[in-house]
């Protein structure tokens, strides 16, 4: 059953539902009960891969790389016009470098970095703006901002050319909302002209 990467997993639910509702209880047994099952579990895994996932705040986070575990995400619900360019938020693992002296960190605690980016003609412009530290529970373990104390903690930014990674994402996604259509990820490097937006604000 194909899932469009563009559905949430209520919509996959729901469609799961109806296949399975579709079926006479005569027809209906156990075996198939199973498959269904499976299939549903299949197709969750795929909208999250594919998609990423919608939280409470309604943040919508998409992997730069869907079929790697730990990759760095990105809420494209988060873009917004900052300066001359684009500011979003993105998150990944924690990893020690990441952790102030003395600072207890949970397992599975979450970096989450919003940067700036200036999405030029063959490469993109970046520069940090803020970082938290989050707990799985949601609680700011550490906050920093630009030009704080520990920000050195964080590359300030610089030219990077356009391949896999969140400030790529965030230019594709912006453009792709300027010009009213889906987000296509990941775009091929040779396409960079859907890496820059066309608009100051986005719809």
């Amino acid at each position: 059953m194909p899932v469009d990467c563009g559905a949430t997993v209520e919509e996959v639910s729901k469609i799961m539902e109806k296949a399975m509702s579709s079926g006479t209880s005569s027809r209906f047994h156990k075996r198939h009960a199973e498959a269904y099952a499976v299939t549903l579990i299949l197709a969750l895994a795929l909208v999250s891969g594919c998609a990423g996932a919608k939280d409470e705040a309604g943040r919508d986070w998409r992997s730069i790389e869907p079929e790697l575990k730990s990759s760095p995400l990105v809420d494209i619900t988060s873009i917004e016009p900052h300066q001359n360019g684009w500011a979003a938020w993105t998150q990944s693992p924690v990893f020690g470098r990441d952790i102030p002296a003395g600072l207890e960190v949970p397992p599975d605690s979450r970096k989450w970095v919003r940067m700036h980016v200036d999405c030029r003609a063959t490469s993109v412009n970046v520069e940090f703006l803020e970082a938290r530290l989050i707990a799985p529970s949601g609680t700011v373990l550490h906050e920093v901002k630009k030009g704080g104390p520990g920000a050195d903690r964080y590359p300030p930014g610089g030219l990077i050319s356009y391949g896999i990674s969140p400030p790529a994402l965030i230019c594709a996604a912006a453009a792709a909302r300027c010009a009213d259509k889906p987000l296509i990820w990941p775009l091929p490097s040779d396409e960079q002209s859907s890496f820059v937006p066309a608009c100051k604000a986005l719809k």
